[in-house]
């Protein structure tokens, strides 16, 4: 048994022995062919290894942005196609749609977080509400695409730092009073709640060409939502949209004063009136503790008016500078 294993240690050693004199010996008599040999090695380890990392890079971006996909249609689909990245040699960044994915072309940067910065300045006005954009302002899109964006980016500092000051620097000064419109209404939770869904019924009208009527009911939606999350205490504003595609009504169950006395019997009128308007979709919100008596009023419509709830759901948004505990639920009429 010693005799054997002594015989195959010598083996690997004369043949290790073997090889390394081989080694010298080419080096010796053909040493530019042996450094053209080590030139192509080294080249297809590098090649191998940028690959590899060039697929890690596209990879990491498409589950960050397929993450924050997930989040923004928790409630609909307004974001309907994943991403899939190619990197390319070329100049200009190219699009397609395939197997309900974005495919975007691009060449690379040397930095991750600026890659990812500029995928999803490409990515976000493609996939978000992909039929119904083009029913929307356009100053009002652009204004929504980048508040989306950032929001997609924010656990990111340095890919957000990238998107300000390489992609939002070149918008104007329109759609920049959108951006600082938006994040209001995105930082109390209703741009995903209210009105990226209200925007998304626009679908209905595609195919067919934009018109000024359409346009003015998106912005009529705009300011009436931001108006909504921004008013102070004791300031009534409009809580309705009833444009010529739009037709939608805000329903806040807020005054403890108004509740207590008769709980929710005037917020139920409010709804009957406004159904009889043409009003086919309705937010019910309340915040902190009186979120139970907004329940009983979806409940009590929902028997009482035959309406039907498409989301409810509580959640933590923005009121009034502070954290608070907020609840939207969303009724409509039921269809035949």
């Amino acid at each position: 048994m010693i005799t054997e294993i002594i015989a195959m240690i010598w083996a690997a050693v004369s043949s290790s022995i073997v090889t390394i004199v081989a080694l010298i010996w080419l080096f010796v008599a053909y040493p530019e062919k042996v450094e053209k040999w080590v030139s192509m090695a080294t080249r297809l380890v590098a090649f191998a290894s940028g690959r590899a990392a060039r697929t890690h890079m596209a990879t990491d971006i498409q589950s960050t942005i397929d993450a924050q996909r997930k989040k923004l249609n928790t409630h609909e689909e307004i974001a309907p196609y994943g991403v899939s990245i190619k990197w390319s040699n070329a100049d200009e960044v190219q699009t397609d749609l395939k197997e309900n994915r974005i495919l975007i072309m691009m060449r690379p940067y040397t930095s991750q977080a600026r890659n990812l910065a500029h995928v999803v300045s490409v990515y976000v006005p493609k996939a978000l509400l992909p039929k119904a954009r083009k029913y929307v302002e356009p100053n009002l899109m652009c204004g929504i695409d980048h508040v989306v964006s950032k929001s997609v980016l924010e656990s990111n500092t340095s890919a957000l730092e990238y998107y300000t000051g390489e992609v939002m620097s070149k918008i104007g000064h329109e759609a920049r009073s959108y951006v600082v419109m938006m994040d209001e209404v995105h930082r109390n939770g209703a741009l995903t709640r209210v009105v990226l869904p209200e925007l998304k019924r626009l679908t209905i009208l595609y195919p067919q060409e934009p018109d000024e009527t359409v346009f003015a009911d998106s912005e009529e939606l705009a300011r009436v939502v931001h108006g909504f999350v921004t008013k102070k205490a004791g300031v009534d504003v409009s809580p309705s949209c009833m444009g010529h595609h739009i037709r939608m009504a805000i329903v806040p169950v807020a005054r403890p004063e108004k509740v207590l006395e008769a709980k929710t019997s005037s917020h139920f009128m409010f709804i009957e009136g406004m159904l009889r308007r043409g009003v086919d979709h309705f937010y019910v919100v309340s915040t902190g503790p009186l979120i139970k008596y907004a329940q009983e009023l979806v409940e009590d419509c929902q028997r009482g008016l035959n309406l039907q709830q498409l989301h409810a759901e509580e959640y933590v948004g923005e009121f009034r500078g502070k954290a608070t505990k907020m609840f939207c639920a969303v009724l409509s009429r039921k269809t035949p």
